[in-house]
C-alpha cells in the first residue's frame, strides 16, 4: 500500500480554521505553544519598531525566551532554534548590561561638567561619553593672544573646545568669528 503523504503547504488547501495552525505548531505537546509561539514572532517584529536600542534589546531577549519554549516543546523538540535562540539571549543580554553601563549617571569634575554643559548634553552625549572623551585628550588653559592655529599651516588632527572663554577665528585677513 503507499505511504500517505503528510499534508504540505502545496498540497491542497488548508480549511479557514487549520490555515491558522501550521504542520510544525500542530505537533506542540503543551497546547498554549501555539500561542507562544506566534507571541514570540510578535514580539520578533514588533522590536524594530522600537527608537531605543535598549528596548529593542529587550524585546529581542522576550522573543528569543518564547522561541527557546516554544521549540524546546514541540514534539520532538527542535534543538537548533533553541540553541541559537540561547545564544541570542546572551548577546542580547551582554549588550543590554553595556547599554546600561553606559547610560548610568557618573560624577563629572569641573571641567568635565562645564565641557558636558556647554558642549555635548545638547547633542545626546552622556556624562560618562563625556568624561570618556575628555580622559583621552588633555585639558589644556590658554591666555588671551595665544594662537591655535595659524592659516596655511598643516591641519593638526585634534578637535579643541573653549570652555571657559571666547575664540577669534581669522581668515585671509578677515574675522570670521
Amino acid at each position: 500500500a503507499p505511504k500517505e503523504k503528510p499534508p504540505s503547504f502545496h498540497s491542497e488547501k488548508p480549511k479557514l480554521l487549520d490555515s491558522a495552525r501550521t504542520t510544525a505548531t500542530r505537533n506542540a505537546d503543551f497546547p498554549l505553544a501555539d500561542a507562544i509561539g506566534l507571541a514570540g514572532f510578535g514580539l520578533l517584529t514588533f522590536q524594530w519598531l522600537m527608537d531605543d536600542v535598549l528596548v529593542l534589546r529587550c524585546f529581542g531577549m522576550a522573543s528569543c525566551g518564547s522561541m527557546i519554549f516554544f521549540n524546546f516543546l514541540r514534539k520532538p523538540p527542535v534543538m537548533l532554534p533553541v540553541y541559537f535562540n540561547v545564544l541570542f539571549l546572551g548577546i542580547n543580554g551582554y549588550f543590554i548590561a553595556k547599554i546600561v553601563d553606559e547610560r548610568r549617571d557618573v560624577d563629572l569634575d569641573a571641567v568635565e561638567a562645564a565641557l558636558h554643559a556647554a558642549a555635548f548634553v545638547d547633542v545626546g552625549l552622556s556624562k560618562r561619553g563625556t568624561r570618556d572623551l575628555v580622559r583621552a585628550g588633555e585639558t589644556v588653559d590658554r591666555t588671551e593672544g595665544d594662537v591655535l592655529s595659524r592659516e596655511g599651516e598643516p591641519r593638526r588632527r585634534k578637535v579643541a573646545v573653549v570652555v571657559r572663554g571666547a575664540i577669534r577665528v581669522d581668515a585671509a585677513g578677515e574675522r570670521l568669528a
